[in-house]
């Protein structure tokens, strides 16, 4: 038989650094990272942290024009970080005049394991913790030898990694959806020692607010976790405009 003369798909095998942390991909607004955590028997799964980059720099242009120094081309050198030589000689310094840069978000994303340990440094400060929560606390073992996790461990997991939501998903099916999982919900908020834990549903979405805004307390939108995705995007679209 004569073999194909077409081209062979190839692919980029990617190896763990020294930390054991898979560097996935860099775009310009985000950096995917990942870390191996153990499931079942020798099989292991992959924990997604995906952060967000900061924004960039913008000009204090307040500061700029009391310091004697007016709009043109010379702002975009500075914007750049850039040293700027003016009229008078003296230099000045790009990131002298940046405003403070808005951190980025962060979404971390654990499923099919019953030990995340290994995620926690990676997953610090992430402002969404999506973990697997297949059973409840008296199901430990079921959850072990399955390769899954509890409730219980998944807000252990949020407040070691010191998330600011949780979602719990990848749910038994022995516990009713519409319940909402009250059992898996208690007792995540107990270990987490929050209230920002929620049971994530298909097709649902979220708003992931910065810390900067979350923080100042200048964003505020409410969310009805039962509605449905479209009732859930009018909710958002309506408090972007309020």
């Amino acid at each position: 038989m004569k073999r194909s003369s077409k081209s062979r798909e190839t692919c980029k095998i990617i190896r763990p650094d020294k930390k054991g942390i898979i560097h996935v991909c860099e775009t310009e607004d985000a950096i995917v990272k990942a870390v191996h955590l153990p499931h079942v028997s020798s099989m292991s799964s992959l924990a997604y942290v995906v952060q967000e980059k900061k924004s960039d720099p913008n000009l204090d242009i307040k500061r700029l024009v009391e310091d004697g120094i007016h709009p043109g081309p010379i702002y975009t050198e500075l914007k750049k970080g850039q040293t700027v030589t003016l009229p008078n000689g003296k230099k000045i310094h790009g990131p002298d005049y940046w405003k403070a840069q808005k951190p980025g978000r962060k979404v971390a994303v654990v499923l099919d394991t019953f030990n995340s340990e290994k995620v926690y440094k990676l997953a610090k400060g992430a402002d969404l913790l999506i973990h697997d929560s297949s059973f409840g606390k008296s199901m430990g073992r079921k959850a072990y030898e399955s390769g899954h996790s509890t409730a219980a461990q998944a807000g252990h997991c949020a407040k070691m990694c010191g998330a600011g939501t949780l979602a719990l998903t990848h749910f038994s099916g022995r516990y009713n959806a519409k319940d909402p999982l009250g059992e898996l919900l208690s007792e995540a908020k107990q270990e987490f020692q929050s209230d920002e834990v929620f049971a994530a549903q298909d097709h649902m979405s979220i708003p992931i607010v910065r810390p900067s805004q979350r923080d100042s307390g200048l964003v505020d939108i409410p969310l009805d976790l039962d509605a449905r995705p479209d009732q859930q995007e009018a909710m958002i679209a309506a408090s972007k405009n309020s």
